[in-house]
């Protein structure tokens, strides 16, 4: 959500910017940023890994007209070069770091929309943004800086913390608590009702209260329609810097620790307890009531059926530790080849 600005930046203040060392041509001048799928002539792009057949690429091609590198590529620049060249030591943070002199953020105006709904009982802070058909309920409290964009719906009794950022279309369920400089992307609900159910004679399955809430912590991030649900008892959390991508579901009760990140359409069951820097890849699963420790990465479309308690890099249905995982791949298609069986043929002859 930025705006591009027009003014050049020159290759010179580019590297001087990040700490760089400069290579090639040194007189040019960068409008934008670009990627090197999609280059642009006065465009700024990066090599992110120290791939030597990805310079030699971006070098042949010659579509840009500055690349950044890390710098143990350097060896392999040659003598002459069709563009500048800036190395450094992380291309990616380097390139965050000069996106502010390209792009700037849509402005935002402080204030509460006429067309807004907001509580009598509600606090607001200092420099908060109430946007059209906003939703705030009673007894909240919303923090300095706060912005609320159109069709957010604040629930009675929540807390939203200094600097936190709701996107158009989410909810925000009775009584959650989301802390300092978060993020809600568009459609996110939390607090939603958690899945819990008895089955009663006479009655079938009768829904269990879900009395207790969420607690989303510091610089944390919510993804496009993820859910966190709310506890039956006590809280579900997702801590400080985690990030859940987009369609990412959390049951109730779970706990998730700092730092950790949710890939897209993960879906976590009730009752878990995952740790710092957990990393869950895309379209993977977690039982209830599964603890996952510190530091734990889990390939995309794993199943995770039991606990993971030490740490490392796991896949499969079930996940085990990854080399097992890929063990059990290569012992599965060796027995196929061995059996020699082959698919059969679609058709038949007529």
């Amino acid at each position: 959500p930025h705006k591009q600005l027009s003014q050049g930046i020159s290759v010179r203040k580019l590297a001087e910017s990040v700490s760089g060392v400069l290579f090639g041509d040194k007189s040019g001048f960068v409008t934008r940023v670009c990627s090197l799928d999609e280059p642009h002539p006065d465009g700024l792009s990066l090599i992110r890994d120290a791939s030597p057949k990805q310079l030699k690429n971006a070098l042949q091609n010659n579509a840009v007209k500055a690349l950044f590198i890390q710098d143990t590529l350097v060896t392999m620049l040659p003598a002459e070069l069709p563009m500048a060249v800036i190395a450094v030591n992380d291309p990616m943070v380097a390139l965050i770091s000069v996106i502010p002199l390209f792009f700037e953020p849509y402005p935002i105006s402080p204030g509460i929309s006429e067309k807004a709904d907001v509580h009598p009982s509600a606090k607001l802070g200092h420099n908060v943004t109430v946007s059209p058909f906003v939703s705030i309920g009673a007894n909240c409290v919303i923090g300095d800086n706060v912005v609320l964009h159109p069709q957010v719906t604040v629930y009675p009794g929540c807390t939203i913390g200094t600097g936190t950022v709701v996107h158009a279309g989410a909810a925000i369920r009775e009584d959650v608590i989301i802390g300092e400089h978060a993020v809600i992307q568009n459609g996110a609900i939390i607090g939603a009702d958690g899945f819990g159910y008895v089955q009663v004679p006479g009655k079938g399955l009768v829904p269990v209260p879900q009395i207790g809430t969420v607690v989303v912590g510091n610089n944390a991030e919510v993804g496009a329609n993820s859910c966190i649900d709310r506890a039956t008892l006590g809280k579900t959390r997702l801590g400080d810097g985690s990030k859940a991508d987009n369609l990412v579901q959390i049951g109730h009760n779970t706990a998730i620790g700092n730092h950790s990140i949710l890939c897209g359409q993960v879906g976590i069951a009730g009752s878990c307890s995952i740790g710092n820097g957990v990393v869950i890849g895309g379209g993977a699963g977690v039982k209830d009531h599964v603890t996952i420790a510190d530091g734990v990465r889990i390939a995309a479309k794993s199943g995770v059926t039991r606990d993971l308690r030490e740490k490392g890099d796991y896949g499969g249905y079930p996940a085990v530790p990854v080399r097992e995982w890929h063990g059990q791949v290569r012992s599965l298609i060796k027995l196929t080849r061995s059996s020699g069986s082959a698919p059969s043929p679609v058709g038949g002859n007529d």
